[in-house]
Order: structure tokens, then C-alpha cells, then sequence
């Protein structure tokens, strides 16, 4: 009780991090030496292991046991985004 005669509740709370596509960005930036892997929010968490994989090939210089180039960053830029059958937003 939280001395005012209510109950009190638990919970927990996380960021649903996703990008405008709803595919994660994967690779080297544009900013020499800086690598990112995010915006696949849980989606992705079990993904984690072979994508982790796969950056630190690229960061060794060594070719990626899977292609992760389409997941870049600048695909926005570049109009290379991923479509869906399902519309924008399909997967929340």
C-alpha cells in the first residue's frame, strides 16, 4: 500500500527503437571509424548474435557471412528503402 489506500503496481518500461522503413541500420557511417547497429528494436534482439557477427567481419575488413550492405544508413538518402505488402507501420 502506498499510505493513501491505493495498491501499489509494478511494471517496466523499454525503448522501441525503429526506423521510418522498420529495418535496422547496419554498417559503417559516413563518420570514418563509427559502425551502427540499431533500429530493429525487438524485432532484432534475436537477430543480434548473427548481425553482430556480421558488423565485426566488416570492421576486421573481412567480407560479412551474410549481406548487410542493403541495410545501411544511407538508404533513406539514397531512396533505397525497404517496402512492405502490408503498408508503413506494419509491425507495431
Amino acid at each position: 500500500s502506498d499510505g493513501y489506500g491505493g495498491t501499489y503496481v509494478t511494471g517496466y518500461s523499454g525503448v522501441y527503437d525503429i526506423t521510418d522503413d522498420w529495418y535496422p541500420i547496419v554498417g559503417e557511417e559516413e563518420v570514418g571509424g563509427y559502425y551502427s547497429a540499431f533500429g530493429g528494436s525487438g524485432h532484432c534482439f534475436k537477430l543480434g548474435p548473427a548481425i553482430g557477427e556480421a558488423l565485426a567481419s566488416v570492421i576486421a575488413g573481412q567480407e560479412p557471412a551474410i549481406e548487410i550492405s542493403s541495410l545501411s544508413g544511407t538508404r533513406f538518402a539514397e531512396g533505397r528503402t525497404f517496402g512492405s505488402v502490408w503498408g508503413p507501420g506494419n509491425r507495431a
